[in-house]
């Protein structure tokens, strides 16, 4: 119904405009000049690529571009001289999936970052500035303002949009004044990527003192902009989304979506009031989230400008115009990359500023390489400092100025990472750990971080440590303070018999090196007591208690791309020399190596294997510190931690295909896997009992981390059915 009015509407105010204005240009003759509103609509909004191809194929001009969200994304890259099939390019580089994601990508984060995702995986994090408070949007979509930035780099910061290729409009909202802003000037990536600032979903845009947000809460098909900036002739695109039926309004969540939509479909209606004719593609089958459906979309915007081609027609330009007019617009074209001599921070504290300014200054005095400034930027975005990212040149009297703006996340620091931790191997026993961790920057010198960690369930924790850089160059020192409760199983022939249960309380100081982003080294020192004793049943593995002193060594790295990875490599060796310990008579070293590779095996297949291992060096290891093998995805058909010794050895090989994706903002990937696991647990090699499984299940990656659902058989007719919440898969 709304679709059939539309057209209508469009049909009447067409005819009399066609009535008032020449209805071709004459060779060399101004003629009407066109504007194009295009509306938002999310994925939507690809459709519009559509209709510029339709009207560059029908040598229709565009004089004036005005868009809103999608709109000005599309309409802002068309602008500044891309044509349809660029546009295409970048939507179809860009991996929406990952950059609509609630957090930054795992691979761009710093080693510390990727602890934190590591230990609390839930995907938002929370702030604590004044108060408890949410994050400003649910997605801060770096990857889109990245790609924003190096689409309009050669533009840089313009007096007035008018001076690009099509003269061009987008339009936002001040989110805190509640007024429509019209964005014709400054740093082209920033007005776009505020313009489709969805709010509660993508993170606003602080510019010249507004906070903007999406422009199509007050006006989603910006015909009014377009006609004031000059336009005779003022074709519009919708494509936002048709109201819901009332089977979809039957819960809370369906009625507040369709107010929204009411509220928008009536500013939209206004506004086209200003179009003469209306163009809406049939994108109902296209939700605002199906980012990876670009060349359906916009075939669907081209069949809704082939429709009306009889009126559009009327508008085309004959050879020898086009071509002027093709000149004319490609003469106003910047495509040569500008050089910086320096760099500069915007919005951010003077001395924050000052510290990412110096290292940026490596890249300046040359032409502004992209690919190099992103990578660098990235870690910017992973230290967890920053919020939204992107760049310009701006020309002055001295030279080109890389300016890069960063603004801090509005609810911290402090910051509160959380974890929800689930594991089962029996219906009968389900273990549960409910985690948080406080970070907070610069308390006690610049560059410093306070982490606290805290955890309930069956087992508990209480840990605080002191990380201070003491350099450049990646040293670091980390004085910390622990507490911790754990509890576990104890098996004889497969049968569960008891609890042991351990709590030990340390206090050290490490002194540390970052060779890169994704690794660290670590040597120190710890001291403190062990308490291990049976908390349980009947078979008594004995009582351990005293002091503990021991040396540490500790080696990560980690390369992978997320919890559940896709490519990679992890590595983690850990060695410690105890100089004291309950149940040991004599010092004794004992060291342990965990590693795991994952490469992708086709378009949506991956490979995976891990090898670990640990040893106690011929040193018969207290109960306490023996190592043990059991659970999901360590010998999945034994109960978690069911075999122990002083000495074990474990590898599995595996494959896992993607099937599918959980919705938008509730998560990522889905996969089917399968691995053969192979180990034991022992005091002597020669006594090695070496046990086989094969696991099979499903792996989701979902906002409180991954989640996985399986059963694993072995021999001698073991079987278990397992699931895990919050784990990082191996």
């Amino acid at each position: 119904m709304r679709r059939r009015a539309i057209a209508c509407l469009s049909l009447v105010a067409l005819s009399c405009s066609i009535l008032t204005t020449p209805p071709v240009r004459a060779a060399g003759a101004q003629g009407p000049r066109v504007g194009l509103a295009l509306g938002g609509g999310a994925a939507r909004g690809y459709a519009h690529i559509g209709v510029l191809r339709w009207l560059e194929e029908h040598r229709i001009p565009v004089d004036f571009i005005a868009g809103t969200s999608m709109g000005a994304l599309v309409g802002g890259a068309y602008a500044m001289g891309y044509s349809p099939g660029e546009i295409v390019s970048f939507a179809e580089s860009l991996d929406w999936d990952t950059a609509l994601q609630p957090e930054v990508p795992y691979a761009s984060l710093t080693f510390r970052r990727r602890e934190d995702r590591r230990d609390y995986p839930f995907a938002l994090t929370f702030g604590l500035r004044d108060r408890f408070r949410l994050p400003t949007g649910l997605s801060p979509v770096h990857a889109v303002g990245m790609l924003l930035s190096r689409i309009s780099l050669p533009y840089g910061d313009l007096d007035s949009f008018d001076s690009l290729p099509v003269p061009f409009r987008c339009v936002a909202v001040d989110i805190e004044s509640g007024e429509q802003v019209v964005l014709a000037d400054g740093p082209l990536w920033q007005a776009l990527r505020a313009s489709m600032a969805i709010p509660g979903v993508f993170t606003p845009v602080e510019r010249g003192g507004r906070l903007l947000v999406d422009g199509g809460l007050l006006n989603n098909v910006p015909a009014d902009v377009v006609r004031r900036m000059g336009a005779d002739v003022v074709i519009a695109v919708d494509v936002s989304e048709d109201l819901a039926d009332r089977s979809a309004l039957d819960s809370l969540l369906g009625l507040a979506n369709q107010s929204v939509a009411v509220m928008v479909l009536n500013n939209t209606r206004e506004m086209l009031r200003h179009a003469d004719l209306v163009l809406a593609p049939d994108v109902r089958a296209i939700s605002g989230a199906d980012y990876t459906r670009i060349r359906e979309t916009e075939a669907l915007g081209y069949a809704a400008a082939a429709e009306r081609a009889r009126f559009l027609e009327t508008l085309s330009l004959d050879e020898q115009s086009w071509k002027d007019y093709l000149r004319d617009r490609e003469s106003r074209k910047r495509r040569e990359i500008p050089e910086a001599e320096n760099a500069t921070v915007a919005g951010l504290p003077e001395h924050e500023a000052a510290d990412v300014s110096a290292r940026l200054q490596r890249l300046t005095g040359q032409a502004v390489d992209s690919a190099r400034l992103e990578r660098e930027l990235q870690r910017l975005q992973g230290s967890g400092r920053y919020g939204i990212v992107g760049y310009h040149v701006a020309q002055s009297a001295d030279g080109g100025e890389l300016v890069v703006t960063a603004s801090p996340p509005r609810h911290g620091p402090p910051f509160l990472n959380t974890s929800f931790r689930v594991r089962s191997t029996r219906l009968t026993d389900i273990q549960m750990l409910l985690g948080t961790r406080f970070t907070t920057f610069d308390r006690f010198r610049r560059g410093d971080e306070v982490r606290i960690d805290a955890g309930v369930g069956r087992n508990a924790l209480v840990r605080a440590e002191w990380y201070a850089p003491l350099s450049r160059n990646g040293l670091f020192i980390a004085p910390r303070l622990s507490y911790v409760k754990s509890v576990q199983d104890v098996f004889v022939t497969g049968r569960r018999v008891s609890e042991q249960q351990a709590r030990e309380a340390e206090a050290g100081f490490d002194l540390g090196w970052h060779p890169g982003p994704d690794s660290e080294i670590r040597v120190g020192y710890f001291t403190g007591h062990l308490l291990s004793s049976p908390a349980a049943g009947l078979f008594k593995l004995g009582r351990e208690d005293g002091a503990v002193q021991a040396l540490r060594a500790r080696l990560a790295y980690d390369g992978q791309d997320g919890l559940v990875p896709a490519r990679g490599a992890r590595l983690e060796l850990l060695a410690d020399w105890y100089l004291q310990t309950p149940g040991a008579p004599d010092p004794y070293f004992s060291a342990e190596w965990r590693s795991s590779f994952y490469r992708p095996a086709g378009e949506r297949g991956v490979l995976f294997l891990t090898a670990s291992g640990g040893s106690s060096f011929g040193q018969s290891a207290p109960v306490s510190r023996q190592f043990t093998l059991g659970g999901p995805l360590r010998l999945g058909a034994y109960g978690v931690n069911e075999l122990r010794g002083s000495e074990y050895l474990f590898g599995s090989v595996g494959y896992m295909r993607r099937v599918g994706r959980l919705p938008q903002f509730a998560g990522g990937k889905v996969y089917v896997g399968a691995s053969v696991e192979y180990g034991a647990a022992f005091e002597r090699v020669s006594d090695a009992d070496f046990a086989a499984c094969f696991s099979a299940g499903l792996v989701m990656e979902t906002l409180a981390g991954p989640v996985f659902f399986g059963g694993s058989w072995g021999e001698g007719s073991r079987r278990t059915a397992y699931f895990a919440i919050g784990h990082p898969f191996p």
